[in-house]
């Protein structure tokens, strides 16, 4: 399954990719579409963490949990566009962050010209392989990371 994967180093601002022992990794030439995705969303982590955490402050003061009440893990998502690439971003209430990433196969019975999107309905698909990425971290120190 991992022939031609790789795990590059991955560093957007002071945003690293841990990769996952057990991950594939991704193909090279994902590697600027992984970037833009972590680009695009690392510009709103800070501010979703800090309302993560105001709303953990509320939940201890609370009997009744706000945390029970509503399931606030953030859940971002982004295919790349006809390649049946899709990337998940989750970030847990205490502001760990995973990526994972969905690759769909379809069995094609119609003429090309006639198949077009990947994503539309998932139960179009005849397989679908997942799997956890890594961790993205924020390196406080702004040094290398390993």
């Amino acid at each position: 399954m991992s022939k031609g994967y790789e795990k590059p180093r991955i560093k957007i601002g002071n945003y690293y990719l841990r990769w996952h022992d057990k991950s594939c990794g991704i193909y090279p030439k994902e590697r600027i579409e992984l970037e833009r995705f972590i680009k695009n969303i690392s510009f709103y982590l800070n501010s979703i963490y800090q309302l993560f955490k105001n709303l953990e402050k509320q939940s201890s003061r609370n009997k009744n949990s706000v945390k029970e009440q509503i399931f606030p893990d953030l859940h971002v998502s982004r295919s790349i566009r006809n390649q049946g690439i899709k990337y998940d971003l989750y970030m847990k209430l205490d502001g760990s962050t995973f990526i994972d990433r969905t690759e769909i196969l379809e069995v094609i019975s119609e003429p090309l010209e006639k198949v077009n999107k990947f994503f539309k309905n998932y139960s179009d698909c005849s397989l679908c392989f997942k799997w956890r990425l890594g961790e993205l971290l924020f390196n406080r120190a702004g040094g290398p990371q390993t």
